[in-house]
């Protein structure tokens, strides 16, 4: 990206950012597509987003943007609320992307580094903060998630599953560390597939209420000082859905298979938010199908679609991570 375009953007948020320096991160260790850019301004430090052009959608990023300023304005202080532009947007289309610049949160994610109990409690009450925070008028059906699983994982058993090992078994990646993994994915897959079905039907018709959830939150999107949760990043998936899905997707990430961990986490949550009986199964049913099914998007992403990712050993270690949760 030119850096014309770059001091075009930030004249978008104003004069003070003109001459700030800038610091290039690039994707900063995700795989989504976004880039990313530190920079300094009266002492205080922020970071600047260009959206993937897969993602060029601006009505869902407004929608991002407009539950992270109602969290802010009710109290919950640990999301990074984006900056308004001299026109009052909080978007700058600029060179085929969309761009938004918001303060750099203090903190390092490191909980995989350095985890026990007590920062663990800390970032499911920080969740259920979030969530009280995020909550709007009560709408109530089906979760979207556990209907898009539903679909994934019968595509698969229809054949999408044979297609994928198909892929592996006839690859030219030259990535034999790759394969190993998949092949190993597939045979679990396939001793667990209809199992995780059944849970997933046993779910399909419960309704239960939705609101913004972020879908994406495990231990690399979680910011802490000492046992202190500073921040939470990262909202690029964020959609209406059942809470369950961001309990499952934070505890399968923080406590894996350790179940005082679940259990300790479930319990801080709902010192904060009661759930439903129909949410403690759901969040079964998401972690359950996470487990599942999450091997099964890298392989079709890698083997299938030819989409091609430079941090192979992050890759390798992300699979390592879903075997062992097998």
């Amino acid at each position: 990206m030119s850096n014309h375009v770059l001091r075009e953007v930030l004249t978008a948020f104003g004069s003070k950012f003109e001459g700030a320096p800038v610091v290039a991160l690039g994707s900063a260790g995700g795989f989504s597509g976004a880039e990313f850019w530190r920079l300094e301004s009266d002492g205080s430090i922020f970071c600047l987003r260009k959206w993937p052009a897969t993602q060029q959608n601006g009505q869902h990023i407004q929608f991002i943007h407009d539950v992270l300023i109602r969290v802010a304005a009710a109290g919950f202080e640990l999301v990074p609320v984006p900056l308004r532009t001299d026109r009052g947007t909080s978007l700058v289309d600029k060179g085929g992307h969309f761009w938004e610049l918001s303060p750099w949160l203090p903190g390092r994610a490191d909980y995989a580094n350095d985890p026990n109990p007590q920062r663990l409690v800390a970032a499911l009450t920080a969740l259920a903060e979030f969530h009280q925070a995020a909550c709007g008028p009560p709408q109530y059906g089906v979760s979207p998630g556990i209907s898009s699983r539903s679909d994934f994982l019968n595509e698969l058993l229809a054949g999408d599953i044979q297609r994928i090992a198909s892929c592996v078994a006839n690859n030219s990646l030259r990535w034999p560390e790759l394969d190993e993994r998949a092949s190993r994915l597939i045979r679990l897959f396939d001793s667990v597939a209809m199992s995780t079905l059944r849970t997933l039907q046993s779910c399909a018709d419960l309704r239960v209420a939705l609101q913004p959830c972020i879908r994406d939150i495990w231990h690399d999107h979680v910011l802490y000082q000492g046992y202190t949760v500073t921040g939470i990043v990262d909202f690029g998936a964020m959609r209406y859905d059942n809470v369950a899905t961001d309990i499952a997707r934070l505890l399968g990430s923080f406590a894996g298979d350790d179940s005082s961990g679940w259990r300790a986490g479930i319990e801080v949550y709902q010192q904060v938010r009661t759930l439903t009986p129909q949410e403690h199964q759901l969040i079964g049913a998401f972690d359950t199908s996470s487990v599942t099914l999450s091997g099964m998007n890298w392989l079709k992403w890698i083997y299938q679609e030819g989409r091609r990712f430079d941090d192979r050993c992050t890759i390798e270690r992300r699979l390592d991570a879903m075997i062992q949760r097998f």
